[in-house]
């Protein structure tokens, strides 16, 4: 990624021609905030953005400080290319859309430098690859967490937005790591790959088996809907979960999620159901309900005296 991110800059922008500007944003912690970076041949500069405000902010300040301070630096350069990695930044930038302030001012600063006959262009590249100019510029954003002067930045409504959705999203997963402790499905928070990237039965069966809410006779006894733990399948007086459901020799499936809706099928799924109708004498005048079949055909399971 490195060598072929260098050949594109040093054909498409020949430094001899090009003067390469590379810019950062990055963000240390919401009470320190997001911090600014831009490096280059004529100068290098950082800064703090203050509480409040996003790494997104940050690459769109650094790209507003780079072209107010090639101002100061006019005959000096014919053309210039910014090289950033957010593509968010850039996108933000040349849409036409709803341009924010920070925006704003970077279009305008740029009107300025091509009615100077200067040459701007934005390029994305890949960021944490090796290539100097950025991990340059990103040490620089980083320096803010050093800085004593905390600025309060008037913060955009794409800001504070962001800043919401973060916030929110932290908030309910730490929460939810809270819930999960001596739980089963808690190893899902340290390795989501628990759950294949598997056609939808398979990854729905994945999902249920690692959480233990599966539907088998272990869970369903639990929540007080049937009578046993054991499984109904075979003989073997096991409780019946993800773990028994290897070895049940009822089950044939060579395949643990073919397994699990076979069992959940079947002979199986209608003795689940007949337990719930025994559960509840007021659904047994007028009982009908389904049973998913390991193929997830729905089966229609009505009282003898209803059948045609």
């Amino acid at each position: 990624m490195k060598q072929l991110s260098l050949e594109t800059i040093n054909i498409r922008y020949p430094p001899q021609n090009w003067l390469h500007l590379y810019t950062d944003g990055s963000l240390i912690s919401r009470e320190q905030g997001a911090g600014a970076g831009v490096t280059c041949c004529l100068f290098s500069l950082y800064r703090s953005l203050g509480y409040g405000t996003t790494s997104f902010d940050g690459e769109i300040v650094a790209i507003s400080e780079s072209l107010r301070n090639i101002l100061c630096h006019i005959n000096k350069f014919k053309n210039v290319v910014i090289l950033s990695d957010s593509k968010a930044a850039i996108l933000s930038i040349v849409s036409k859309h709803t341009p924010s302030s920070q925006t704003a001012e970077i279009t305008k600063t740029h009107s300025q430098l091509i009615s100077l006959n200067k040459r701007i262009v934005f390029q994305w590249i890949p960021s944490h690859c090796g290539i100097l100019g950025n991990e340059n510029a990103d040490a620089l954003a980083k320096k803010v967490s050093t800085a004593t002067y905390r600025p309060v930045t008037k913060s955009t409504y794409y800001s504070v937005k962001r800043f919401i959705k973060s916030t929110y999203l932290d908030f309910n997963k730490q929460n939810l790591i809270t819930q999960s402790q001596g739980k089963k499905w808690n190893s899902l928070h340290h390795n989501p790959q628990l759950i294949p990237d598997l056609p939808r039965n398979s990854s729905v069966a994945a999902f249920r088996l690692a959480t233990g809410h599966d539907c088998l006779a272990k869970h369903l006894h639990r929540i007080g809907i049937y009578q046993s733990p054991n499984c109904p399948l075979c003989n073997s007086n096991q409780e019946m979960d993800s773990e028994h459901l290897k070895i049940c020799a009822s089950v044939a499936e060579h395949n643990i999620f073919e397994k699990y809706w076979s069992a959940r099928g079947g002979h199986f799924g209608c003795q689940k159901k007949a337990a719930i109708v025994a559960a509840c004498p007021l659904l047994q005048p007028n009982f009908c309900c389904g049973v998913y079949t390991p193929h997830g055909v729905f089966c229609s399971l009505l009282p003898e005296s209803t059948n045609p």
